[in-house]
This record gives structure tokens, C-alpha cells and sequence, in this order.
């Protein structure tokens, strides 16, 4: 989901009456932050918990690998979540395919939205 727009921005340098004029490309703003989850044993005790921010909409898209040095290219159970209103819990993630109840062991994730969002990975509250 990507969109764009022009903004024209006006400058005057140094009051020498150099009128200059600017255009800038937006886009929609794309959040991506990482997270990783070092399970000792691989008990499956990770759990995660996303929340969304004062947007009235929210959109996020989870990915996971669960060895080192791989690429998250691949979604994570019921991800993308889409719509989610100002601060609501997003999802309690666990583990993938079995219900959030289990937990997931050594894991690396790639969070994506197009809002701003907290999560948190923890052993279950």
C-alpha cells in the first residue's frame, strides 16, 4: 500500500529576494522494526503482544525465521492484521500454528505497519 503526493515548499534566501521553490515527493510511511527471542532449551515460552497507537487505523504485517542469517519472507499465522483502531491490542502472538496458549521458541520477527505500534516480547503474562 504505497501513495504519494506533492508538496510545494516556498524559500527566500538571505532577504536577496531569490525565490526558489522546492517539490517533494512523499509516500505513505512504512514502520519496520525487529525483534528476537533466544529461548534456552527451546521450551516454547516466547509470547508476544502488539498494540496499536492514537491511528484511527492500523495495518500490521508480522514476519519470523527461526534460524540466524535467513530472510523473513514469511508471513506469521493470521498476519496481516488490517483496521485496527487507536489503542487496541493488535494480537498475542504464540506460537505458529498451535494457539497463542503455547509459546514459541528461538525466533527472529519482522514487524511491519503503516502506524506507529508497541510490542513486546516476553515469557506469558
Amino acid at each position: 500500500m504505497t501513495s504519494t503526493s506533492i508538496k510545494r515548499f516556498g524559500f527566500v534566501f538571505f532577504g536577496l529576494g531569490l525565490g526558489l521553490s522546492l517539490n517533494v515527493l512523499l509516500s505513505a510511511a512504512t514502520y519496520t522494526t525487529y525483534a528476537a527471542w533466544s529461548d534456552a532449551g527451546n521450551n516454547a515460552q516466547g509470547h508476544m503482544y502488539i498494540y496499536s497507537g492514537n491511528y484511527p487505523s492500523t495495518t500490521v504485517s508480522l514476519f519470523n525465521a527461526t534460524t540466524p542469517n535467513t530472510t523473513m519472507a514469511a508471513g506469521y499465522c493470521g498476519f496481516p492484521v488490517a483496521g485496527v483502531g487507536p489503542f487496541q491490542p493488535v494480537a498475542e502472538v504464540g506460537s505458529c500454528p498451535v494457539p497463542a496458549a503455547t509459546g514459541f521458541g528461538n525466533n527472529y520477527f519482522m514487524c511491519q505497519s503503516d502506524n506507529p505500534i508497541v510490542w513486546e516480547v516476553e515469557e506469558p503474562i
